[in-house]
């Protein structure tokens, strides 16, 4: 199951339309919906099994969700409603140059 949604990635001038969740928690602890959701260029893409270009962690607000819901199906009707996506530096990525160098 995936969904397309055309989605710009902040001011690149990118964009991702196929998107895939990868796995849900229901957290009865703090109450939220948390996921784990890939974005790849387009379905093409996904079934050359070309690698996702990115991957995010959300959060949502589990209130009023029932507890036999489909939290898949929940968390793709969120991700309808995405009009772009920001991009958060981290201190975890490694850049490879052409070259081979890493930096």
């Amino acid at each position: 199951m995936a969904i397309n949604k055309p989605t710009s990635i902040d001011d690149t001038g990118l964009e991702v339309s196929y998107w895939r969740v990868l796995s849900v928690t229901l957290n009865k602890d703090t109450n939220t919906i948390d996921a784990r959701v890939v974005a790849y260029k387009d379905k093409a893409s996904r079934d050359a099994g070309k690698k996702y270009i990115m991957s995010a962690n959300v959060s949502y607000d589990a209130t009023g969700v029932a507890d036999d819901e489909n939290l898949i199906a929940w968390i793709y009707g969120k991700l309808e409603t995405i009009e772009n996506v920001m991009l958060e530096p981290s201190m975890e990525q490694t850049v490879i140059l052409s070259n081979g160098e890493e930096i």
